[in-house]
């Protein structure tokens, strides 16, 4: 008689069992391990692109409505804004 298997260790991430279902391409009670974790990204220095990319995203999300000219003045008042905040 076979011994069982040892228990498994406490570090170990999560295990998720594939389904059984036809849409799957594995074979019914196969285990699949969690996706890891990204990394955090490094941006790295905030440099006037990635504030200008802040803004218009500022600007679509609080300005939808109005005229794309309007939008050019908000961003580049809140490029100038983030520029100064960043020094």
């Amino acid at each position: 008689v076979a011994a069982p298997p040892a228990a498994p260790a406490a570090a170990e991430p999560p295990r998720t069992v594939a389904p059984g279902s036809p849409r799957s391409n594995l074979p019914r009670g196969t285990v699949r391990q969690a996706a890891p974790k990204p990394a955090p990204e490094d941006d790295g220095p905030i440099t006037r692109e990635k504030i200008a990319g802040q803004c218009w995203m500022k600007a679509e999300a609080n300005n939808a409505r109005i005229s794309l000219d309007k939008r050019v003045e908000f961003v580049d008042r809140c490029v100038a804004e983030g520029l100064k905040a960043q020094r």
